[in-house]
């Protein structure tokens, strides 16, 4: 939409040029939830969890994938990830790990992407190292692991249009019987 303004001072009138702006009536809602496609849920020690058993190995980074959604998304749209690292296994807010937090773009969407998804990949250091690397001992609320979550944003025309709930992942890279953290891979 097109937007100006007219002024009269009872001798000149003015016109203000044409501004572009985009007018949000109403959010984007019911926007689907992130992915970990390389994350195990099968039954087992390392299911639901960013640990030594991914693949490919989180030292390369880790797949956050945003859905496809053909009614909610638009060619052109863009997708802003958010990651944020917790010294904690449940997401708590007062855990969050300071500088842990990540916020990456994805390119304007082809029409692929908006129906098939578009996939992220986050940068081990420090994003997914930081809560991966979480012991008890070095906090005084002991959480037995570390988690992230992940949300993304809609930006349509430069401007916010709607935002996912947040998915929760826990993360590890801690070994049993204190073996060295699985930092890189074997």
């Amino acid at each position: 939409t097109n937007l100006f303004y007219r002024t009269f001072n009872d001798v000149n009138r003015q016109r203000s040029n044409n501004t572009v702006i985009t007018v949000v009536v109403s959010p984007i809602l019911g926007l689907k939830s992130t992915r970990y496609p390389d994350v195990n849920y099968a039954p087992g020690p390392d299911s639901g969890f960013i640990g030594c058993a991914l693949t490919p190995h989180p030292s390369y980074g880790v797949q956050v994938f945003v859905p496809g959604d053909d009614t909610r998304l638009r060619v052109g749209d863009v997708l802003r990830l958010s990651w944020v690292g917790y010294a904690s296994p449940n997401g708590n807010l007062s855990h969050v790990i300071g500088g842990s937090e990540g916020e990456w773009d994805s390119p304007p969407l082809t029409l692929e992407w908006v129906q098939n998804g578009y996939p992220f990949t986050v940068p081990f250091n420090p994003h997914v190292s930081l809560p991966g690397l979480v012991k008890p001992d070095d906090y005084p609320h002991k959480p037995i692991y570390g988690s992230a979550t992940t949300s993304y944003k809609v930006i349509r025309g430069g401007v916010t249009v709607g935002g996912s709930n947040p998915s929760l992942v826990l993360v590890t890279l801690i070994r049993p019987n204190n073996a060295p953290p699985c930092i890189a891979p074997d």
